[in-house]
């Protein structure tokens, strides 16, 4: 890999080039060198990179836009035994946070129309349970980027403790996250055969994906008054 990037910024080309899964048994510090390198690289010419690595996923598009590099995101699929589908954008566990948001909107819709067309109640339950898995893992998401700003992500080596300055969690940020991770625990874990926990109706399911959206404008707004209150305090620059 090391030759060939090396080859490739000498010779006078500038065709496309195709990578399948370089990073692989690569550490995580030439990891994010590669990624980088190829990056830059498609400053100058187009580059397509397949990956079945998230974290490496991830960390090309933070480059991409650290360094201002147009990119865009494809997902590759099976359906049964029907392989090589492709989407639009990273899968689910890929997207940020308006994007998961919008995603989870288009599955309550779905859910509805499995129960009140379909009438099929496993569906629905099968779907709505899924749906809470997949909040659940938003209101993560939501904590890591928005919450404390990206101070600390995973699969990233360094703490940026500058981004601190935007950072400031008052009692309705702390309730929003509760009551939303609360919620979602309550239909993700199994009750036991006694008690199982009945699952919300349609309205309620989107009402807290919109609680979800909800509390991303609140944090977002008290995280942009915070870091423009300590600028003019000179705290932060």
């Amino acid at each position: 890999m090391a030759l060939f990037l090396a080859e490739i910024g000498i010779e006078p080309g500038k065709s496309g080039l195709i990578f399948d899964d370089p990073v692989s048994s690569l550490d995580h510090v030439r990891r994010e060198r590669i990624a980088k390198r190829l990056v830059l690289e498609g400053k100058k010419r187009q580059i397509i990179v397949f990956t079945h690595d998230l974290a490496f996923a991830w960390t090309l598009k933070d480059f991409a836009d650290k360094h201002g590099v147009a990119h865009v995101d494809r997902h590759v699929f099976s359906a049964g035994a029907k392989k090589g589908f492709c989407g639009d954008g990273l899968p689910f566990e890929g997207k940020k946070l308006s994007a998961r948001i919008n995603e989870l909107r288009d599955h309550a819709q779905r859910a509805r129309k499995a129960l009140e067309e379909q009438h099929n109640h496993e569906l629905y339950n099968d779907m709505v349970r899924n749906g809470y898995r997949r909040m659940r893992d938003t209101w993560e998401l939501l904590i890591e980027e928005h919450l404390f700003a990206g101070t600390v992500k995973r699969f990233r080596r360094s703490i940026e403790t500058s981004k601190l300055r935007c950072v400031s969690v008052g009692d309705p940020e702390a309730a929003a996250v509760y009551n939303g991770m609360t919620r979602c625990s309550n239909f993700t874990h199994e009750g036991g055969a006694e008690a199982p926990p009945a699952l919300p109706g349609p309205e309620e399911f989107l009402a807290d994906v919109e609680q979800l959206a909800a509390a991303l404008t609140l944090i977002d707004e008290n995280k942009n008054a915070t870091e423009k209150r300590r600028k003019q305090a000179g705290l932060a620059t």
